[in-house]
């Protein structure tokens, strides 16, 4: 599952960087994951883990992040949205 999302991520931001605004990273920066889910029977807690390591992991594969490290993050936070959809906006 790991290497499934990783590389969905990755391929995502890749494939999405056409469409991007040029931007500048200032390091360390926060991310901030909005969760869709479908419902209310999975654990907070093991989404936001899962949702965090492969994410990161992704961004730092595609280029986006030098390292996953707290050199370059420094703020993590989650928002779940029930709506019946299953996904991941990640907000830098």
């Amino acid at each position: 599952m790991k290497k499934e999302w990783t590389e969905l991520v990755t391929n995502t931001v890749i494939e999405a960087r056409g469409s991007m605004l040029p931007y500048t990273a200032v390091f360390p920066l926060g991310i901030k994951f909005i969760v869709h889910e479908q419902n209310t029977r999975r654990d907070i807690d093991n989404v936001s883990s899962m949702v965090a390591k492969f994410c990161q992991d992704g961004l730092v594969k595609a280029g986006v992040l030098p390292d996953d490290s707290q050199k370059y993050i420094n703020k993590i936070e989650f928002e779940f949205v029930i709506d019946g959809k299953v996904g991941v906006e990640i907000i830098l």
